[in-house]
């Protein structure tokens, strides 16, 4: 499983974080600038993709 946030604004995933990692310090984008949260809005994010395929995955899955 590969998960991906990107930018909303260039589309990019790379990012620049704080130097005080955090769950309260900023995400931002290394390419524009844009903020994309905290880390901790980030951990949350990246979680809620997780879980979300996972229970895809479970429910379209075959059980003999």
């Amino acid at each position: 499983m590969r998960i991906e946030i990107n930018c909303a604004v260039c589309g990019s995933n790379n990012f620049e974080l704080a130097d005080a990692q955090t769950d309260a310090c900023t995400v931002s984008c290394a390419d524009c600038g844009h903020i994309i949260g905290t880390m901790g809005e980030l951990k949350a994010k990246l979680a809620e993709e997780v879980l979300g395929r996972s229970q895809k995955g479970a429910s379209t899955s075959v059980h003999r």
